[in-house]
């Protein structure tokens, strides 16, 4: 595994792929990632989309956060695979399970929305504070909104407005918009 990074980084990318297939075949769940990168975004000869979305099943079936995240992505936007809410919510939940923050997110609107997955606001809000605990902005706004309005559990308008503000802080638009008319 480390030959193939090792080969990945300095863009011998016909080396890392024979690495990390080794590396996979022996278990290396993060060599799957690298071999899934490489076949999607690597050079023209060696991309290979089905190759790609294999090696994120792989990994996402694995527990590895990335891969799962990955392909999460790929079913929400149907890039490689069948466009499907419910699975990109599956892919996203253990990525989020796994610490990412986006992925934290992208479960988040999947839950408040109930778009592939059962309506949960309560869930939702989990998610979003996940998010919003690591710093995702967007993930703070839309916890602020549900503070605000009591969603998914009680309301609280010094909270929402704490999350207003730290989110206006980071740039946000609409979070500075929501504190202007407060």
């Amino acid at each position: 595994f480390h030959h193939g990074r090792t080969m990945h980084k300095l863009e011998a990318f016909g080396e890392a792929v024979k690495a990390y297939a080794v590396a996979s075949d022996l278990g290396y769940v993060r060599a799957n990632l690298g071999l899934a990168v490489i076949h999607s975004e690597g050079p023209l000869h060696l991309r290979d989309e089905i190759k790609a979305v294999r090696y994120l099943q792989r990994g996402f079936a694995a527990g590895d956060a990335e891969a799962a995240f990955l392909l999460g992505e790929r079913y929400q936007a149907g890039q490689g695979v069948l466009k499907s809410d419910k699975r990109a919510a599956e892919a996203f939940r253990v990525a989020a399970d796994g610490g990412m923050a986006e992925a934290q997110f992208r479960l988040a609107m999947a839950l408040r929305n109930g778009k592939g997955v059962t309506y949960d606001t309560k869930a939702a809000r989990t998610y979003f504070t996940k998010a919003s605990d690591q710093g995702h902005v967007e993930a703070k706004v839309e916890l602020a909104r549900m503070y605000l309005y009591g969603i998914g559990g009680s309301a609280n308008r010094f909270v929402a407005r704490k999350l207003y503000i730290d989110a206006a802080e980071a740039g946000h638009a609409y979070a500075a918009e929501r504190l202007a008319q407060a």
